[in-house]
């Protein structure tokens, strides 16, 4: 699997679940986890973007280094917009991203 796969494949992942990828999801596509040193390392280089945020729960995740991470840019388009994740990104706007993506992640489970 190629870096660009790999993006390709987490997009498609958050796309099909509201702009969300769990790191639950992750872990269990068989084709992500046994490239796990490359998944890790595209999920670090897109929460460095400025439209994907990352959140770190503890969850019990094993290996991949986010619990989420939420593509604002998908999450802000159709049906499956919430509330929570417009709060985060006005929040974020503000200049205070760290209070508003925990508070938006506390006690929510991604669809």
């Amino acid at each position: 699997m190629s870096y660009e796969q790999v993006v390709s494949r987490l997009i498609q992942l958050a796309r099909s679940n509201g702009g969300v990828v769990s790191s639950s999801q992750v872990e269990a596509d068989e084709e992500l986890d046994r490239n796990r040193d490359l998944v890790s390392a595209a999920a670090r280089a897109l929460a460095g973007g400025t439209n994907v945020f990352s959140s770190e729960e503890p969850d019990g995740r094993v290996w991949f280094p986010y619990s989420s991470l939420l593509f604002s840019d998908l999450a802000s388009r159709g049906p499956t917009e919430t509330p929570a994740w417009r709060a985060a990104l006005a929040e974020r706007s503000s200049g205070n991203p760290t209070s508003a993506l925990r508070s938006s992640f506390i006690g929510s489970t991604p669809r």
